[in-house]
């Protein structure tokens, strides 16, 4: 408020040094007004701040003189008292960085330091940049890579952040890959503006900085297990070959699997197919590194993601050294090569590579994107499909089941649409009901004779389309193949809980039988030239 000395019709305000004739009531009205303006402004919103003060009836050199009393400018900012640097750090990221500010380089913390200047001035900043970057973070939450953005309120939702806290706390391990994490909840991080593991491990420390220890790469419910995963990555480091799981295991008896899976899994240990060596091992040189780049960069430059046998077979043939050198004899270590070299360089989901921005598909996306673009499809297509794109199908039937939202097998040679072949739910509850009152033990499918009175659809009924037709419907039924290997299988039935497909493992069908199961239509049989002999020969039977 003014403080002034009052005498008749006049007031002197000492904070102002002016005498004020007539209106006693100005003076309190300047300082209702000051008061309500925020602790931070800009120059040109002081502009608009003397402009409603006039609208109000204030005289505006009054009203400019108590600004001026009250707050100091820094550069183009009025603030009320003298600014820290935090203040400032904070007013900066969330102006200028509403999307986090990524300190990966140089240029980028100078860009950060102009922003500052234009804005305050000279405000003395740090001369050195670990020393803003270190204050940036205490300020801000880790967002990316090297990046932050202001601390908010908050950052998901709670119904979120109880159910990761939940996963974490029931889990028995106690320690958890960040990238894990993220995987198991990428979806509705997603959902709720969370697109990396760094993002994700910047908000649990927020939110559970004081219950759990938190690292670079992984989360631990106590801390103890923390203090063995840098001692084995030293372990990688100093040893003068490669290293695999066993040796590790020697050297550090009774350490918890899960610790040296962290271990091994670090972003500097190359996993050489089982053997890990250490980042600082490799013997690569800059022309070498060039080459692997450039070629990487012909193979992904259609904008699709490649398989890393793509650059494992180019390599292996022109510059086999590069990879025998440094221990790398197969795709799976070429790719953990690669991925350390140039992790920022490109988007990798093992065993792929891309360009930055591209979404990976995995094995299983890729092989339904190629089958339903078909009415119908030839499994032998997918396996020389597979093949020809390095995919591996780690089982065939798994991949035909997970299609049947649109595709049912018609025959161990082909999938087609169901829509096309003319089943529906109703149809399917005919085929329940006949295996279930025929069958008490797993059988093979093809022997159960009661299918034979099935209703006719668009293609012939195989035992396979009885198979897919109950695993899409069945709820009464268990399904399973008589071996792994789908091209020596046969479709077996069971009722539900008595399926026991091993007893079956060498089991092939009859010679003769090709998979098509005959429909007797009585109808067909009656209009016949033999129709009555057999209705008389079926009435006597």
């Amino acid at each position: 408020m003014m403080e002034g000395s009052h005498n008749g019709n006049f007031i002197y305000d000492k904070g102002l040094d002016v005498l004020i004739v007539g209106n006693n009531s100005i003076p309190e009205k300047i300082s209702t007004y000051i008061e309500s303006l925020p602790d931070v402004f800009t120059s040109k919103k002081m502009v608009s701040y003397i402009t409603d003060a006039i609208e109000m009836g204030l005289p505006e050199d009054l009203v400019i003189k108590e600004i001026d009393g009250l707050y100091k400018l820094t550069g183009e900012t009025y603030h009320r008292s003298r600014l820290s640097l935090a203040s400032i750090y904070r007013d900066i990221l969330s102006e200028k960085y509403p999307n986090g500010f990524c300190t990966g380089s140089a240029t980028e913390i100078k860009t950060f330091r102009d922003n500052i200047k234009e804005k305050y001035g000279d405000v003395n900043l740090p001369v050195n940049d670990h020393a803003l970057v270190a204050a940036v973070s205490r300020i801000g939450v880790l967002c990316g890579k090297g990046c932050y953005k202001l601390k908010q309120k908050e950052y998901i939702s709670k119904e979120l952040a109880n159910r990761i806290h939940s996963y974490i706390e029931e889990s028995q391990s106690s320690i958890f890959l960040m990238n894990t994490l993220y995987e198991v909840f990428k979806e509705d991080l997603e959902k709720e503006g969370v697109d990396n593991k760094y993002y994700l491990q910047g908000i649990l420390h927020e939110l559970y900085g004081d219950e759990f220890v938190f690292t670079r790469d992984y989360l631990s419910k106590d801390g103890e297990d923390t203090s063995l995963y840098p001692t084995i990555i030293d372990f990688i480091k100093e040893a003068a070959f490669q290293v695999d799981r066993a040796q590790i295991q020697k050297h550090f008896p009774g350490v918890p699997d899960i610790v040296i899976q962290f271990a091994i899994e670090s972003p500097e240990i190359i996993n050489c197919f089982g053997k890990y060596i250490h980042a600082s091992k490799l013997r690569i040189s800059e022309s070498e590194r060039e080459y692997l780049k450039q070629n990487i960069d012909a193979i992904i430059a259609d904008g699709a993601q490649h398989h890393i046998k793509e650059l494992y077979n180019l390599v292996s043939i022109e510059r086999p050294e590069i990879f025998t050198r440094n221990g790398v004899f197969y795709p799976f270590s070429a790719y953990s090569l690669i991925e350390y070299l140039f992790r920022d360089d490109y988007k990798f989901t093992r065993p792929f590579i891309a360009q930055q921005g591209v979404e990976i598909t995995g094995t299983s996306d890729v092989l339904r994107e190629e089958v339903y673009s078909h009415e119908s499809y030839d499994l032998k297509e997918l396996s020389s499909f597979a093949n020809e794109n390095h995919l591996v199908i780690n089982s065939t039937l798994d991949f035909i089941d997970s299609c049947n939202d649109e595709y049912l097998m018609i025959s161990d040679q082909k999938m087609m649409r169901i829509v096309s072949i003319g089943v529906d739910e109703q149809i399917a509850q005919q085929v329940e009901n006949i295996v279930v009152g025929e069958i008490e033990e797993t059988t093979p499918i093809y022997k159960i004779i009661g299918l034979r009175e099935l209703p006719k659809v668009n293609v012939p009924w195989t035992d396979w389309l009885v198979y897919s037709v109950l695993k899409k419907w069945s709820h009464k039924i268990d399904l399973a193949a008589s071996n792994k290997q789908f091209r020596y299988a046969i479709p077996l039935a069971s009722p539900k809980g008595k399926m026991c497909a091993e007893s079956f493992e060498y089991a092939y069908k009859d010679p003769d039988y090709k998979g098509e199961i005959p429909i007797f239509d009585i109808d067909e049989l009656l209009a016949g030239e033999y129709g009555d002999s057999i209705l008389e020969e079926n009435l006597w039977d």
